[in-house]
């Protein structure tokens, strides 16, 4: 996958693990609501698929990279929106959802970013897991 990152990298910093979002499990969702709402009546599978395209065009382009040194997430939630944590300044990470998918990361500061959606969450959460403390031991 391609990075469409917006930040530049320290000389001696290193992408680990690029996360993007799970797409097709979206739509799948999206359009076994609209069958149901068509079901019913026209109106509710109509108003199914516009809020989804709406709500896909927040994380159309989004991803989360994780670095030797940070953890960047952009256009998640918004497509201009971007959230950089060091990793000293991770709080936590949690994962929540088994249709959604949701990946929760927490500042010390207060600050948080939800990424909805993730393909691969459990691996994102490990990943970050796994940098953070690599971080904190001193190894790359």
């Amino acid at each position: 996958m391609r990075s469409r990152m917006f930040t530049a990298l320290a000389p001696d910093e290193q992408v680990i693990y690029v996360a993007a979002p799970n797409t097709q499990s979206y739509w799948m969702s999206i359009g076994c609501g609209a069958i149901i709402g068509f079901f019913f009546f026209l109106l509710p599978g109509l108003i199914i698929l516009v809020v989804g395209m709406i709500q896909y065009a927040k994380f159309r382009d989004a991803e989360c990279i994780i670095t030797t040194r940070r953890v960047i997430v952009s256009g998640w939630g918004s497509g201009r929106r971007m959230v950089e944590f060091e990793h000293q300044e991770i709080a936590g990470v949690t994962r929540s959802g088994s249709l959604t998918k949701t990946v929760t990361i927490r500042g010390t500061d207060g600050r948080g970013v939800r990424l909805r959606n993730v393909a691969y969450d459990w691996e994102l959460v490990e990943k970050i897991q796994e940098a953070m403390a690599a971080s904190q031991s001193g190894t790359p």
